[in-house]
């Protein structure tokens, strides 16, 4: 059974320990073993990302699993959004309708009559307003989230180039 640090050459397939590849040549044919000091590097780069992953897929933390957190936020946020385009609709309509009546036909009340649909207008914008600050927080909430639990960040190697 072969240990973590012997490999066989490719040329005589004679075990190699680590010495051998402190040399870069095999002690039998020496055949330079640098080429497969790359490549193994690279299957333990590619090994160490497969762990990673399956240890990501036993543990997932998806984006789906940290919106169930905020599921209120969001429905506080989806039921602003809709009072919000309601108002804004309302509005509109009002105003609609006034200038049906025709307002100015009093003496320096049509103005004042006419900017009375502007304030469902006004509240419509601020409750969308809010409604997407809302999301926002959430979207920072989650990214923060997904910060923090990167295995990558907390390793001193990311740190240390």
């Amino acid at each position: 059974m072969l240990q973590k640090n012997e490999i066989r050459c490719p040329d005589c397939d004679c075990l190699l320990k680590q010495k051998d590849f402190n040399k870069g040549v095999c002690w039998k044919c020496d055949t330079s073993i640098i080429n497969l000091k790359k490549k193994l590097e690279q299957e333990e780069k590619k090994r160490e990302k497969e762990q990673a992953d399956s240890v990501e897929r036993q543990n997932p933390k998806s984006t789906a699993s940290s919106n169930s957190k905020y599921y209120a936020l969001q429905i506080i946020s989806s039921i602003l959004t809709f009072i919000g385009w309601i108002s804004i609709i309302f509005g509109v309509i009002w105003f609609i309708y006034l200038l049906s009546l025709n307002p100015f036909q009093y003496s320096g009340v049509g103005a004042v009559i006419l900017l009375q649909p502007i304030l469902p207008i006004i509240g419509g914008i601020i409750n969308i307003a809010l409604s997407q600050l809302i999301n926002l927080f959430i979207n920072i909430a989650n990214d923060v989230n997904k910060i923090k639990n990167k295995d990558e960040w907390n390793s001193p190697s990311y740190w240390i180039k």
